[in-house]
């Protein structure tokens, strides 16, 4: 008996070491069959992508053997369609070499060998033809052998798709069941965290509400700023304008017959022309303004989208932490259970070794004792240690009991804290977009009572500046009707005084011609009889000089030649001199009509530009050689003041030079009178001066006062 319940007690020591062992072992089998579990999903995930990958590849062959299929279909197509022409040739070329046969039989049949030069060439063609048709016949079979295969292939592929797809199916459902798992799972996770993300979302809205206000704030202001500033420059312009129309009027009522004054009226049209631009510019910033104010409202629209995204997005990140969380709570149950077993199991082998040191020590210190006090110790022992030891695994699983009960009542509880939180969030939710409704409706009314002030100060504005653009108009209208009044009474005024102008200066022209031509005449006259008298002198000296010196040699006789000749010398001088006066007087009668018929074009041109046109023109004319020669020999009897001959005392040198200076000084003679002339003709110039300048300033005012 003893040694039946000493191995008893060892037996059941090795039974709680082996259920230890084994429990542990059995743990370990789970977590390792969960470890393959996941693995085992992992690999079916890239399973079913690589099956996904495979189907691709498998719809996109059997694409392509269906568009080989087609492309060879349509070849078979074309060599039908070529063996048909072929064999249309063949019956032609058939047909042809029949007949031919059929003319050859009958030439035999009547004697009679018709030459057929074209037989071979048929001949070849037929044997050619034939030859393509047995090339085009083996192209066919081998394209029906192809599409044959192909087909095959295709069949196929389509059997084979068709069970992937089957399992694939298999796959997919089995997967959406997973996927249908997690969802509810993380579903409740995101009703469970949705409390946190209430209040930041309503600090996001408080915040984005007080941004909005003050936008809305600023926005004001500026269009009250805005608007008062186009208000004090409309008023500003305004008193403007009249002070300028009144100036205006003044100035056309005190000074009608200035050109100036006219500039000045038109310089100040221009400005209110700038003005009312000025004014439309202004107009035209306003409604950029407006269109800014529209694109600010715009980028606040944006923005507030924007913030939707990133409450969105901000959800999306809480989502994952809670389920981190979850992740991380439900790792700590599991450790939580590992480590109670673990005490358990701790507690269970802790017992044991006790039990079994206490056993061996009772053994060891009863051993000495009786065998049967031994053994009846040993079993009330054994019993009440096994009552022990069912009193304690008895508590143990009423632990266990009660932390599993512990652990659904936090689950319940869990759940219901989180069904209350779902709810809240809810509420919150609908709260929130209650009041984002609200808000939107008040922002939105906001805008469009501003937007209707705004069109209503528009079209204010614009009634009122079409106003005064009518009324500048009118005003403009009548200014412009004045000052066509003023122009015509002055073109009427010129016309009248240029009229009696020209006929003041027509009358002044005639009789200063006929005073010019009669002392041209005069002149002429006097100049003649000079030149007359000089040359009858001349002559006398000459006969005298010739009936003292007749026996005189020949060298006499030359200077008497060469006295003669310069007397001829001289008249022609003179007839050039006299056809010089004749052309000068020619040369300012031409003037004179040059000068009526530019006055009469120009109404009335300066007389001081004139007389500076006609000296230039003497400065700049050329000179014939006898009138160059005049010039010189007046200018070097100026010069040397040469004395007069006297007839006593006569010599042969003293003779010519008598004659030289005889010449010269009558020359001298008819350029002063010629300077005489000049004088005047300068003096009259003068005289025509003096009464033309009044006439050309009345002329330059009129020309000045003229319509353009």
């Amino acid at each position: 008996m003893p040694i039946f319940g000493i191995d008893f007690a060892q037996n059941f020591g090795l039974n709680l070491v082996n259920k230890d062992a084994s429990v542990h072992d059995r743990l370990h089998e789970l977590t390792t069959e969960l470890a393959n579990r996941e693995a085992e999903t992992i690999q079916l995930r890239y399973q079913l992508e690589e099956a996904q990958k495979q189907l691709l590849n498998q719809t996109w062959g059997m694409d392509r053997c269906k568009s080989d299929l087609l492309s060879s279909h349509h070849d078979s197509e074309g060599v039908k369609e070529r063996l048909k022409g072929v064999e249309n040739d063949r019956n032609y070329h058939r047909k042809d070499s029949n007949e031919d046969a059929y003319r050859k039989e009958r030439g035999n049949e009547n004697g009679e060998l018709y030459p057929c030069p074209n037989c071979e060439k048929f001949e070849r063609s037929i044997d050619a033809l034939n030859r393509k048709v047995r090339e085009l016949e083996e192209e066919l079979a081998t394209v029906k052998r192809e599409r044959d295969k192909l087909e095959e292939e295709g069949n196929s592929w389509e059997v084979e798709r068709e069970q992937e797809i089957k399992i694939m199916q298999q796959t997919l459902a089995d997967a959406q069941r997973e996927k249908e798992e997690l969802r509810k799972r993380f579903e409740k996770e995101f009703e469970s965290l949705r409390t946190v993300n209430t209040d930041r979302e309503q600090h996001l809205l408080d915040d984005f509400e007080w941004k909005l206000r003050e936008v809305e704030q600023a926005s004001k202001k500026r269009l009250q700023a805005r608007e008062e500033a186009v208000r004090n420059q409309c008023l500003d312009q305004q008193i403007q304008l009249k002070d300028q129309i009144q100036e205006l009027q003044t100035k056309i009522k005190l000074h009608h017959s200035h050109e100036a004054e006219l500039s000045q009226l038109r310089g100040l049209s221009n400005e209110q022309q700038r003005s009312l631009k000025v004014a439309t510019r202004q107009v035209e910033q306003l409604q950029n303004s407006e269109k800014l104010l529209k694109e600010e409202i715009d980028k606040l629209k944006s923005l507030l989208q924007k913030e939707k995204t990133h409450l969105a997005t901000m959800q999306g990140i809480h989502n994952r932490e809670i389920a981190e969380k979850e992740r991380k709570f439900q790792f700590k149950l599991d450790q939580y259970k590992t480590e109670v077993n673990s005490q358990v199991d701790e507690k269970v082998q802790r017992e044991c070794a006790r039990l079994r040191i206490e056993l061996e020590r009772n053994y060891k210190e009863e051993r000495r004792a009786n065998v049967e006090a031994a053994k009846q110790e040993m079993e009330k022992e054994f019993h009440l240690k096994k009552q022990n030891w069912d009193r304690r695994m008895q508590e143990c699983i009423q632990e266990l009991e009660l932390l599993q009960k512990k652990l659904a009542n936090k689950d319940k509880e869990y759940k219901q804290e989180l069904e209350k939180i779902q709810t809240m969030s809810d509420r919150d939710m609908m709260e929130l977009r209650r009041k984002l409704d609200k808000t939107e409706m008040s922002y939105q009314e906001k805008l469009e009572k501003v937007q209707e002030k705004c069109d209503k100060e528009i079209e204010r504005i614009n009634c009122e500046r079409e106003k005064r653009l009518s009324e500048r108009e009118e005003e403009v209208r009548s200014v412009r009707a004045e000052l066509e009044e003023l122009e015509s009474s002055r073109a009427e005024e010129l016309e009248e005084r240029l009229a009696e102008s020209r006929a003041k200066f027509e009358e002044q022209l005639r009789e200063q011609r006929e005073e010019l031509l009669r002392e041209r005449e005069e002149a002429l006259a006097a100049a003649e009889q000079r030149h007359g008298v000089a040359i009858d002198n001349l002559r006398n000296q000459l006969d005298s000089i010739y009936r003292s010196r007749r026996h005189t040699d020949s060298p006499q006789q030359d200077s008497l030649m060469r006295l003669h000749q310069e007397l001829s010398i001289t008249s022609e001088s003179s007839t050039t001199d006299e056809g010089c006066i004749r052309g000068m007087v020619q040369a300012s009668d031409d003037e004179f009509s040059c000068l009526q018929s530019q006055e009469e074009e120009d109404q009335v041109a300066p007389l001081p530009q004139q007389v500076e046109t006609n000296k230039s023109k003497w400065k700049d004319k050329k000179f014939s050689a006898a009138e160059e020669g005049c010039i010189r020999d007046c200018a070097a009897l100026q010069s040397s003041h040469l004395p007069r001959f006297r007839d006593d005392d006569v010599r042969e040198d003293d003779v010519s030079s008598a004659l030289l200076s005889a010449i010269l000084y009558a020359q001298l003679d008819e350029n002063r009178e010629r300077t005489g002339n000049t004088q005047v003709l300068q003096t009259r110039s003068s005289r025509r001066k003096r009464r033309s300048r009044g006439q050309r300033g009345r002329m330059n005012l009129n020309s000045n006062f003229a319509p353009a």
